[in-house]
């Protein structure tokens, strides 16, 4: 009998001690759980606060690239629709420093041009868009090419040349009283210097001009001998190779280097 009150006794006693445990373990779980809570619920939140800015900041940006584009197209069609316009016309009183600014668009006063025709092409040569033409410097002469009998010719004045296969080039001298053109027939080319014209050549190259005392016509030719340099359709020496023509500073030497073999040689001529 005292042994089975014992027993029933300690089992009383060991109650308590697992209820505490329990209850400790309850709050362990419950705390868990809290934790739990509040890691799954503030990611969320961070990530909702992100996307609220990321969409904040791609709105600025777009209204910014809208803005540019806006203003790009502004300025296109300023450019565009102004380029008829004419520019700022400046006009500077004596003494020099007051200026007057004539506003944009004045009308044009056609009455004020000198106007007179001064050649008639044909329909055939008025259809092509490849018609040269050439003024002189002081614009008392002009020349142009037209089509002749299935070739070209040089119209001076409307005063027409011979017909070639192809002109090359048009040359008027400074002083605007002489005249040169290149002309092609078959594979050789010549040149028409002053209504005259030169020996052929297998090739005649730039540069064309006349020096400034309009004395010379410089160009170059390339014949089976060589180059040489022409001046009024005098030929230099034969070279290997003949460097582009040019003037002094002072401009009072035409000149030009060569080269024949392994020799380099320095070339002048003196002009008025």
């Amino acid at each position: 009998m005292l042994s089975t009150s014992k027993k029933t006794s300690s089992k009383k006693s060991v109650s308590p001690k697992k209820s505490r445990l329990e209850s400790v373990k309850q709050k362990i779980n419950s705390v868990s759980n809290v934790a739990k809570q509040e890691s799954t619920v503030w990611p969320l939140e961070n990530n909702f606060l992100l996307g609220g800015a990321t969409i904040f900041l791609s709105s600025i940006l777009f209204f910014i690239f809208l803005l540019i584009f806006v203003y790009n197209i502004f300025i296109l069609y300023i450019l565009i629709g102004n380029r008829h316009v004419m520019p700022p016309i400046y006009i500077i009183d004596r003494p020099v420093g007051e200026i007057k600014h004539l506003p944009q668009n004045i009308p044009m006063q056609q009455d004020i041009w000198q106007t007179q025709e001064v050649a008639s092409l044909s329909e055939q040569d008025a259809g092509r868009p490849d018609v040269n033409f050439m003024a002189s410097p002081d614009g008392s002469q002009f020349a142009y090419t037209v089509n002749r009998d299935g070739g070209v010719a040089v119209s001076l004045n409307n005063t027409v040349g011979p017909v070639f296969d192809e002109i090359t080039f048009m040359v008027f001298s400074p002083d605007s009283k002489r005249f040169a053109y290149g002309v092609k027939t078959g594979s050789n080319q010549a040149v028409v210097l002053d209504g005259n014209l030169s020996a052929e050549y297998d090739w005649i190259f730039p540069p064309y001009f006349f020096t400034p005392d309009s004395q010379y016509f410089v160009y170059k030719i390339r014949n089976s001998g060589g180059d040489a340099l022409m001046f009024n359709n005098t030929s230099s020496a034969y070279y290997d190779k003949i460097y582009s023509p040019f003037l002094n500073t002072d401009k009072t030497k035409l000149m030009y280097y060569s080269r024949k073999g392994n020799r380099i040689y320095q070339n002048s001529l003196l002009l008025n």
